[in-house]
């Protein structure tokens, strides 16, 4: 059974299949970690600040 599971393509794609248009190439995993707010921050505010 573990042969079949090891076998079978773990992310199938239809051969002619395209990512839609907007996908945005451009912005890297940093940059989007940066346009996160910490959990820390919210409670910090949650507090009073301090």
């Amino acid at each position: 059974m573990e042969a079949i599971g090891l076998a079978i393509d773990p992310y199938p794609r239809k051969p002619d299949a395209e990512l839609p248009a907007d996908v945005n190439d451009d912005e890297t995993v940093e940059e989007v970690a940066q346009e996160k707010v910490s959990p820390f921050a919210v409670l910090k505010n949650l507090k009073g600040g301090g």
